[in-house]
Order: C-alpha cells, then structure tokens, then sequence
C-alpha cells in the first residue's frame, strides 16, 4: 500500500489499493465515492493518511462487525426460546384435551 516507504497513504496509493489489491473498479466502487472515503479517513486534512487513521477506521469497522454478529446470536436465541414456548404451549393444549376427554 505505501509505494513510497513514506509511513503514509497517498490518495494515489489508496486509490491503487482499492483498484488493484482489492479488485474493486470504477463500477463498484466509483471515483468520487472513492474521493468521499479517502476524506472521511484523512481526519487532520493532510493529504495523507497516516497509519493511525487507517487503523481508528479498521477498528471502527471491526467494532461494527462484532456489534452485529452479537446481535445476530441474541436474535437466533430468542428465535429458539419463542420456538421452545410455543412448543411448550401446544404440549400443554393437548395434555389438556386429553384429559378432558377421559
């Protein structure tokens, strides 16, 4: 990524990151959009990134993705104990109607 050994990430180097190393074209990923995201990780305005942007965003990114595969385990949880209740229920339903019918 950091073609000029300079610590840094030119916009030019980023752009071939995400062209080259990630395969993502003008289709995928258009230039302006591209230009957006460079800004957004330029926080101090400098023209370049440093290591420690680039890191503070993959952290945010990974946070994200924690966050959302914890959210997913709640929702698979609830999904089986809604699925237990009901189950639980219906076993109730019919050992009631047995019984009213002895």
């Amino acid at each position: 990524v950091d073609s000029d050994g300079s610590g840094l990430i030119g916009l030019p180097e980023f752009r071939r990151l995400f062209r080259n190393g990630l395969g993502l074209g003008e289709v995928d990923l258009p230039d302006p959009l591209l230009r957006a995201v460079w800004l957004f990780l330029d926080g101090n305005s400098s023209g370049r990134i440093s290591s420690g942007e680039f890191s503070a965003f993959m952290r945010r990114g990974e946070q994200q993705e924690e966050n959302a595969r914890q959210r997913m385990q709640l929702e698979r949880k609830q999904v089986v104990t809604l699925a237990k209740q009901q189950e639980e229920g219906q076993r109730a339903a019919l050992k009631e109607a047995q019984a009213s019918s002895e």
